[in-house]
C-alpha cells in the first residue's frame, strides 16, 4: 500500500505543479520544509486535518526518507500523499461505526453522504456499494475506499491538482509593497507572498 500511496494523489501532476504547492508550504523559501512549516501549511490548506497532529507527524515522518528532519522537494510528493491518506482514513473511520476497519453495507448506508454519494433508492445505494467493493466480499476495505476516493476526486479542497498561478497584484501591508500571487488549487485561492 505504501508504494501505491506514493503516487496515488500526485501521479497526474507535473513537476511544475508540484513545485507550486511545495512553494506554498515553504514559507521561508529555503528549499526544504520543517515540521513547523508543514504544520502551518496544513492549518491553512487542510483545515480538517490540522486538528490531527498525530496524522501530520506520521505523514512528516513517513515522507522524511533521508531522516534529516526536513522535507525536500523529492520527498514532498510523499508528504502530500500521506496527508491525503490520513484525511481519507479519518473519513473512513467516521463511517466505520463498529471500528472493525471495514465498512459493511449498513454502515455505508448511514455514511454514504460523507463519500459524496447521493442516491434516491436503496437499490442504487447497493449498486454503488458493490461498485466500491471490488473484491466482492461484502465489505469495503480501506484500500477500496481510497481507490474510489481517487476515482471520484473525493477531496477537492485539498491541493492535489494545481492550476496555474494567476492574479498577481500589488498589496500594501504596513507601508510595504508586497507582490501577492494567488495560486488556484481546485478553484480555491491561496495567497503566496513574493
Amino acid at each position: 500500500m505504501a508504494e501505491k500511496l506514493d503516487k496515488t494523489f500526485t501521479e497526474k501532476l507535473d513537476k511544475a505543479q508540484v513545485k507550486k504547492v511545495f512553494d506554498i508550504f515553504d514559507y521561508n523559501g529555503n528549499g526544504v520544509l520543517s515540521l513547523a512549516e508543514i504544520d502551518r501549511a496544513v492549518i491553512e490548506l487542510y483545515p480538517d486535518l490540522a486538528k490531527n497532529k498525530l496524522a501530520i507527524m506520521r505523514a512528516y515522518k513517513a515522507a522524511d526518507t533521508s531522516k534529516d528532519g526536513l522535507i525536500d522537494f523529492n520527498e514532498f510528493e510523499r508528504l502530500i500523499n500521506h496527508l491525503h491518506y490520513y484525511e481519507l482514513l479519518m473519513m473512513c473511520k467516521k463511517i466505520d461505526k463498529n471500528n472493525d476497519n471495514l465498512i459493511n453495507f449498513m454502515e455505508f448506508k448511514k455514511g454514504h453522504k460523507l463519500m459524496g454519494i447521493i442516491v434516491n433508492s436503496d437499490r442504487k445505494l447497493k449498486e454503488k456499494f458493490n461498485e466500491i467493493d471490488t473484491n466482492k466480499d461484502g465489505y469495503i476495505f480501506f484500500e477500496e475506499f481510497c481507490t474510489y476516493a481517487v476515482k471520484i476526486n473525493l477531496l477537492p479542497e485539498i491541493p492535489q491538482d494545481v492550476q496555474k498561478a494567476h492574479e498577481t497584484r500589488k498589496i500594501t501591508k504596513k507601508g510595504v509593497s508586497v507582490t501577492t500571487n494567488f495560486v488556484s488549487l481546485r478553484g480555491v485561492k491561496y495567497r503566496t507572498l513574493y
